[in-house]
């Protein structure tokens, strides 16, 4: 049995998302009611901390920055129809009861087309090294030393990426293999969809370092089911406390979210006063109650981090992703009390 570093089902369907926690979890009191409470303010009622009603009941009817130009059909299992792209290992999936496109990739032509419909005022935009980036099917980053740096599959055009497709009959799909030239990182991984949905695995066995450089997390497709500014409503379904959903905005002071799967790693000497992620799981929705998908991390959920960023953050679009941390630093103690320390890199 080939055992995956990284492995993510992601089942679609239609309607939208609901989060039940089902976990036993520490009770937190936090929030006690009784006849001498006062009744929460306006304020705090508009806060994270109570449901908001959905107000936006936009209709969605298509997914205006993804298209099928370019793509290959390759099945349909029951409603859903996979299409793929060979130069990028990029797919499409149709749901044919409504026609809607989950795309693994954003189209970005609003950028170089200034008299496109889609653009924006205030539009960040995207600059070479962006476009050429949000193409790519992975973010990875790698240790030099103890410095951290970063890589894509288009970075150099001597990166290689290699596609096959294949057909099982009750399954198709693409196994991809990756030579990175800067880090000289080599790895596959594999899109297999079938009637469960999509999953995207990464074996272990396949990783190859280099002495000089080591692989520190990757990220699988940080672009599917992203939305430009306020176009779509929606909102991401987060597995926090009992359910949190963080809705589509278009403040950038709101910032990014981060957080780990399961809590901080303690063999590394990493502590958190946060409450992690109870579940291995996330949804997007376009469309409140129309359009959704349901990420599943099967297999590394105790070492992933959950990441969403909102539009005009760092650029247009509001996405989600889960990163793989594959190797990390650490403070390594010399003595008991802790006075003195050294800085290492996982092996």
């Amino acid at each position: 049995m080939v055992k995956s570093l990284f492995k993510l089902l992601i089942p679609i369907s239609l309607t939208g998302l609901m989060l039940f926690p089902s976990l036993a979890l520490q009770r937190i009191e936090s929030d006690p009611v009784s006849l001498q409470s006062d009744p929460p303010s306006r304020s705090a009622l508009l806060s994270n901390r109570y449901t908001q009603m959905e107000t936006d009941a936009r209709v969605v009817d298509e997914n205006l920055f993804a298209d099928l130009d370019g793509y290959t059909f390759r099945k349909t299992f029951g409603y859903l129809s996979f299409y793929d792209k060979i130069s990028d290992a990029s797919f499409r999936i149709v749901d044919e009861r409504s026609g809607y496109v989950w795309a693994s990739s954003v189209d970005y032509d609003y950028f170089i087309d200034e008299d496109s419909p889609l653009a924006d005022p205030d539009d960040i935009g995207l600059n070479l090294y962006w476009q050429s980036k949000l193409r790519s099917p992975f973010f990875l980053t790698y240790y030099s030393g103890l410095n951290l740096r970063e890589e894509h599959a288009f970075e150099n055009f001597r990166s290689e990426l290699e596609v096959t497709r294949f057909d099982d009959g009750d399954a198709v799909g693409m196994n991809v293999a990756v030579s990175l030239f800067l880090s000289k990182i080599t790895f596959n991984f594999t899109v297999v969809f079938n009637e469960a949905g999509l999953t995207v695995t990464l074996p272990f066995e396949s990783i190859v370092e280099s002495e000089e450089f080591k692989i520190s997390s990757v990220s699988f497709y940080p672009m599917f089911g992203a939305t430009k500014r306020l176009r779509t409503p929606g909102y991401v379904v987060i597995p926090d406390g009992v359910g949190a959903l963080i809705r589509y905005n278009d403040d950038p002071t709101i910032g990014v979210f981060s957080k780990r799967f399961f809590g901080s790693d303690v063999g590394l000497n990493q502590t958190s006063s946060e409450q992690p992620l109870f579940a291995n799981m996330y949804g997007i929705t376009h469309g409140h109650r129309q359009h959704a998908l349901l990420a599943i991390v099967e297999d590394g959920a105790g070492h992933a981090i959950l990441t969403h960023y909102g539009s005009q953050v760092y650029l247009d679009f509001n996405f989600t992703y889960v990163t793989f941390n594959y190797r990390s630093t650490y403070v390594q103690y010399l003595n008991q009390a802790k006075t003195s320390s050294v800085n290492l890199l996982q092996a």
